[in-house]
């Protein structure tokens, strides 16, 4: 078995390299905080292969820096760098579509999903918080802010964006 290891380091820099897995267990992504300043993405067996791009991507925006959407746009903010790597490892097993992957003016993440005539957008902030528009095939929109249950929350959304 092998395992994909992503280093979404504050430095701007990504290395991806297999290594060797022996042991037996879960098969599921595990987050792991090497440390404050760093995350690091372990992907193992069965992870969702939208996964690792999701994350390339979130790398790519922590490159970009204050003003890169020429109105004063903020850089990533590492506490939203933190909780979208947590949400990736969340829902690394999810056999969801590949999410479009956005910095928002404030230094937060959005991760979007379209499917099935359905709309998910996630944005992951500062504060361990969560804010959701759910849009549904009629045009309807549901929003609303979580946080506490962010694991749970953020299944029950992509649940609702597959089975409705």
């Amino acid at each position: 078995m092998r395992e994909e290891i992503l280093d979404i380091g504050t430095t701007g820099s990504t290395s991806t390299y297999p290594v060797s897995f022996g042991a037996t267990g879960s098969w599921g992504m595990l987050v792991q905080h090497a440390a404050v300043s760093n995350q690091v993405l372990i992907l193992k067996g069965n992870s969702a292969p939208w996964v690792l791009e999701a994350a390339k991507k979130l790398e790519e925006l922590g490159k970009l820096h204050r003003g890169w959407d020429s109105y004063d746009g903020l850089p990533l903010d590492s506490s939203a760098r933190r909780l979208t790597v947590n949400a990736l490892g969340w829902l690394g097993n999810d056999n969801l579509p590949v999410p479009s992957v956005v910095l928002c003016s404030g230094g937060t993440v959005q991760l979007e999903w379209r499917t099935k005539g359905r709309e998910l957008e996630i944005e992951l902030g500062k504060d361990e918080a969560i804010e959701f528009a759910k849009i549904y095939p009629s045009g309807d929109i549901e929003e609303g802010e979580q946080k506490s249950n962010l694991p749970q929350e953020i299944h029950r959304l992509t649940w609702w964006l597959l089975h409705g």
